[in-house]
C-alpha cells in the first residue's frame, strides 16, 4: 500500500512541476509586458492580496504558515524570471532583520546588510536596492526609536509591514569553558532579563549592535556565549546552550518595508503611518488624535520623538487601521491636515496578519 500512495505523490509532483513551469512562462510574458510600459516589476500589494487569497482557500492540512511559506518561495522564484529584486536589511546576516526580509521577499532576492538602520536608508536612497527592511516595534520591549527618527530627514514612504516570532537561544562555542561574558543586541537582552537574572545574573553583559554579531564575537570567544537565532548559531558554528530563553513566549517583532515610491493600492487590509508636529499649547494633541476617533479609527501605535529643529518640540508618529483612499481615512486626514504645524503621510501598506 505504501508503494501506491508514493507512485500517486509522485505523480503529483510531475503535475506540481508542470504547472509551475506553465506558470513561470506566464511570468515570463507579463515581464515583457511591462518592459515595454516601464511598469515596476515587483507588485507588493498584488503580492500581499494574492496570498491572504490562497490562505483564506487553504482546507488543510497544510498550515496556513505553510502555505504562505510555500507560495512566497513561488513568488520569489518567479519573480527573479523578470528581474533581480535587491533587498537592504539590518545586518549581518543571521538577524531577525535578515530572517524578516527572506520570509516576505523569499530567497531569490539579493539582499544587502547594512551596518546600521541609517545606512539601510542610505542605501535604498541611493537606489542601490529597490526596499529595505528596519526593526520598528517589538511586543516586549516597544517601538525602535532610530527608525522612526530616520523619517524626519528621509523621503522614504513605508511600502509593508512583516512580524516575526522571535525566539532567543543561549549559544556558543563547542569547547566553551565558563561563561564570564554574554554578548548580543540591548533589544535581546530586555527580552531575556528574568532567564539572565536567574541563571547569570553575576556574568557581564556586552551590548552589539545586532545578535548575529553578537555571535560572531561569542565564537572567538572561548569564555564568551551569545544571545541568537539559530540562523546565527549554525552561521557561525555555535552550539545551542539553551533554547526559547525569552521572557513572553509570544515575543514578536515587527519590521517595516521602506521604498522610494508607495503603489497604495488597496487590499482590504491596510495600515497607515502618519508624522505631523503640533503647536505647544494645551488640547493640541487631543485635537489631533480627535480626527481619527471621530471618523471611528483605530489606532495601532503613537509615539513621540524630539523635533531636529526646535528644542522641547515634538514630532508624533500615529498608525492606524485602513488605507489613505479610503473615505474615513481621508475626512481624518483632512481634518488633521487643518489643525497641525508640519504633516506627511509615511505610508499606507498592506498589514502583515499571517500570526
Amino acid at each position: 500500500m505504501i508503494d501506491e500512495y508514493r507512485r500517486l505523490i509522485d505523480e503529483i509532483d510531475r503535475k506540481i512541476l508542470e504547472l509551475l513551469s506553465k506558470r513561470a512562462e506566464l511570468v515570463i510574458e507579463i515581464g515583457k509586458e511591462k518592459l515595454r510600459s516601464n511598469s515596476p516589476f515587483i507588485d507588493i500589494s498584488r503580492e500581499e492580496i494574492k496570498i491572504k487569497q490562497l490562505i483564506e482557500l487553504n482546507k488543510g492540512p497544510i498550515p496556513d504558515i505553510s502555505i504562505e511559506n510555500i507560495f512566497r518561495e513561488i513568488i520569489s522564484s518567479s519573480r527573479a524570471l523578470e528581474g533581480t529584486l535587491k533587498i537592504a536589511f539590518l545586518g549581518p546576516e543571521g538577524t531577525f532583520t535578515h530572517i524578516a526580509a527572506l520570509k516576505r521577499f523569499g530567497r531569490e532576492a539579493i539582499y544587502f546588510p547594512g551596518r546600521s538602520i541609517p545606512e539601510v536608508f542610505s542605501i535604498v536612497e541611493k537606489q542601490e536596492a529597490m526596499f529595505g527592511v528596519v526593526p520598528i516595534e517589538n511586543s516586549t520591549e516597544g517601538v525602535v526609536n532610530y527608525t522612526l527618527d530616520m523619517f524626519m530627514t528621509s523621503l522614504l514612504n513605508i511600502i509593508g509591514e512583516i512580524i516575526i516570532p522571535i525566539s532567543h537561544n543561549l549559544i556558543a562555542r563547542r569547547d566553551v569553558r565558563e561563561i564570564k561574558k554574554i554578548y548580543s543586541h540591548p533589544q535581546a537582552f530586555g527580552q531575556c532579563k528574568e532567564y539572565l537574572e536567574s541563571n547569570y545574573p553575576d556574568v557581564e553583559l556586552i551590548e552589539t549592535n545586532s545578535t548575529s554579531k553578537a555571535a560572531e564575537m561569542a565564537s572567538r570567544d572561548q569564555n564568551g556565549a551569545a544571545i541568537a537565532s539559530e540562523v546565527a548559531a549554525e552561521r557561525f558554528n555555535l552550539e545551542i546552550l539553551a533554547s526559547r530563553i525569552e521572557d513572553d513566549p509570544n515575543n514578536r517583532t515587527r519590521f517595516l518595508v521602506i521604498g522610494r515610491g508607495n503603489e497604495d493600492k488597496i487590499t482590504g487590509k491596510d495600515k497607515t503611518m502618519v508624522m505631523f508636529s503640533t503647536a505647544h499649547k494645551p488640547g493640541s494633541l487631543y485635537n489631533a488624535l480627535r480626527c481619527f476617533a471621530e471618523n471611528n479609527i483605530n489606532l495601532t501605535m503613537i509615539q513621540s520623538r524630539p523635533s531636529r529643529e526646535v528644542l522641547w518640540e515634538f514630532v508624533f508618529f500615529v498608525e492606524f487601521q485602513g488605507h489613505k483612499e479610503e473615505n474615513k481615512v481621508k475626512e481624518a486626514l483632512n481634518s488633521l491636515r487643518e489643525i497641525v504645524w508640519s504633516y506627511r503621510i509615511l505610508g499606507s501598506y498592506p498589514e502583515d496578519s499571517s500570526l
